[in-house]
């Protein structure tokens, strides 16, 4: 009995830690410098160029989108892929296979 509740306490406090690491990258602001350098967005007034980013955004599914935020606030991939528990390499993946699809 002891060994259970040690183990479902450890689950409840990873689970903690995770929820904190994903609320802390989603209150985080962009990084320009981390934008696609092969778009010349500069004549996009800033406003328009939410609403696209976030029409674009809908379109991936929670994890997907969670990933894709991540590196457009400049956080690398192993650090998304901790703070996501995720194995190593996932979030690079998912997030090429993401922007594969945005150039479609």
């Amino acid at each position: 009995m002891s060994a259970y509740s040690k183990r479902a306490f450890a689950r409840i406090l990873k689970d903690q830690k995770v929820a904190a690491a994903r609320q802390a990258i989603l209150l985080e602001s962009l990084q320009p410098h981390h934008m696609d350098s092969r778009s010349d967005l500069s004549s996009v007034p800033p406003v328009e160029y939410q609403i696209l980013l976030c029409q674009l955004l809908d379109t991936l599914n929670g994890l997907d989108r969670e990933i894709y935020l991540a590196r457009l606030k400049g956080h690398a991939f192993a650090k998304i892929d901790e703070a996501l528990s995720l194995k190593a390499g996932t979030s690079e993946s998912r997030y090429r296979e993401a922007a594969r699809r945005f150039t479609r």
